[in-house]
């Protein structure tokens, strides 16, 4: 949703910059009806790529992709609700690079997937894109996870993220990657907030959906 009111027959100007600077709203039911939406995050640019898990405790974390266009690089916010508590937590950047990293600094994150493992964990896989320093972007899968105070510093492989659902309690990714954290994975794996399986060794096409 957009932060500024435009008319249809507004200046170009004015429609491009309204586009440039979305939040993201919500609302909860409240037995009959919905109530009246509340905006997640004030966020600086563009909002998008929302993805959204629910735990068996009520518990919900939500990402999404935060493009800040001249203010800054693209990144990967989380925000978590608590339904002990019923509030919410300060947005978080988990795709900033842990510190004496400069090189894995993104120039580009998308395709952000939320879940929640077996022990109602959240757990959360985008996809990152890096300056190689060379001609070429390296793009590669990032993971992380909540540690019960903060998120871990995340994992990553090369490829890219297709699809994700969450089975049995796991995490499961599918799309071009080869590996994960180092582990050879042959476009599908299953993560359960510590371990990465393999599930399908030999795979050896790109998968785009999972059923």
């Amino acid at each position: 949703r957009s932060n500024l009111t435009v008319k249809l027959d507004d200046p170009m100007e004015k429609l491009l910059e309204a586009m440039d600077d979305t939040d993201i709203f919500y609302s909860y039911r409240d037995g009959s009806q919905w109530l009246s939406p509340v905006r997640l995050e004030d966020a600086t640019g563009r909002d998008g790529e929302i993805a959204v898990s629910a735990a068996d405790n009520g518990d919900i974390l939500v990402a999404w992709v935060n493009r800040p266009g001249d203010a800054g690089s693209e990144v990967v916010l989380t925000k978590t609700y608590n339904a002990s508590t019923q509030t919410w937590s300060a947005a978080e950047n988990v795709s900033e690079p842990p510190a004496g990293r400069a090189e894995l600094e993104p120039v580009a994150v998308s395709s952000p997937a939320a879940g929640h493992d077996a022990d109602d964990t959240p757990v959360l896989v985008w996809a990152h894109t890096v300056d190689s320093g060379t001609a070429f972007e390296e793009q590669t899968v990032a993971t992380t996870t909540w540690d019960g105070a903060a998120w871990t510093e995340a994992m990553s492989g090369q490829g890219t993220i297709n699809d994700a659902v969450i089975f049995e309690g796991r995490l499961v990714v599918a799309g071009s990657f080869t590996d994960l954290n180092g582990m050879h994975v042959a476009h599908i794996a299953a993560w359960d907030g510590s371990t990465i399986s393999d599930l399908y060794p030999g795979m050896d096409q790109t998968i785009n959906n999972l059923a």
